[in-house]
């Protein structure tokens, strides 16, 4: 990628990833070290062209990168006050994506619940946070065969229902030798999530239902707190034991309802 481009993930301050009804994007702030201009030199002999801010590689200049760059890179716009890279799965919403930057669209962060979930997940090295549809998907239990599925059921049954949050979160601090992990969750209302983490704290301990081992194997609970609508479940985990950030699998204390 460096070769190519002049710059690669290595070169970045920070990125993140967002995907919505519009289209998907990466944002990411170059280091001090990348010009801008002598990367635009690059993409202009890459065989991409420019539409207003947009650069973007057509199908047939596609080999000159290879099929995996020319998918997460077609199309590109630069912030140059803010050292910012934009790429985008269309160039049509690259326009948006710059808007949001520049304060002219709204962002997501003013979705007060997705805002709390974020504020509840500063400081974290490493963050994700998902609508609904897509927490519920990363964590649910819907795959796992009929005795995995018939022991949630059962652990269930013992501490009290799961409710389906609005939206969740997971944040990864990693320090010399450890690692403490955030789950994060905003429901209906105070109340709900006042019961939803009595309700999920109990199920933070014992076998690790859909996986092998106990969760205290690999997860260790430290704090359990509610604030408004939001909870958030503080862990300590071992990196060489288990990773929780990427990936799904099945987490029953981070679980919507079947």
């Amino acid at each position: 990628m460096h070769d190519a481009y002049g710059w690669s993930a290595a070169d970045l301050d920070w990125e993140s990833y967002g995907r919505a009804p519009g289209g998907a994007a990466m944002v990411g702030r170059f280091s001090d070290g990348v010009s801008i201009d002598a990367v635009e030199k690059r993409l202009g002999r890459l065989g991409y062209t420019r539409s207003g801010d947009v650069w973007s590689l057509d199908s047939a200049n596609g080999s000159s990168v290879g099929p995996e760059l020319a998918s997460t890179l077609g199309n590109l716009s630069f912030v140059r006050d803010r050292r910012l890279v934009v790429a985008a799965d269309r160039a049509g919403y690259v326009p948006d994506v710059l808007a949001t930057i520049a304060g002219t669209r709204a962002s997501a962060l003013s979705v007060r619940p997705l805002a709390d979930v974020a504020q509840s997940l500063v400081g974290s090295d490493t963050a994700v946070l998902q609508g609904r549809a897509f927490g519920c998907r990363a964590t649910s239990f819907a795959q796992a065969d009929a005795t995995v599925q018939a022991q949630a059921r059962a652990a269930l049954s013992r501490v009290g229902e799961l409710t389906s949050p609005t939206f969740t979160g997971r944040g990864l601090t990693d320090g010399p030798g450890h690692q403490s992990i955030r789950f994060v969750a905003a429901f209906g209302s105070p109340a709900e999530a006042a019961e939803q983490l009595r309700v999920r704290s109990a199920l933070t301990t014992g076998p690790f239902i859909g996986r092998t081992g106990r969760i205290e194997d690999t997860l260790a609970l430290r704090d359990a707190t509610a604030d408004g609508t939001v909870t958030t479940l503080r862990f300590s985990v071992d990196p060489d034991l288990a990773a929780y950030m990427s990936g799904e699998g099945p987490v029953l204390f981070a679980a919507c309802p079947a």
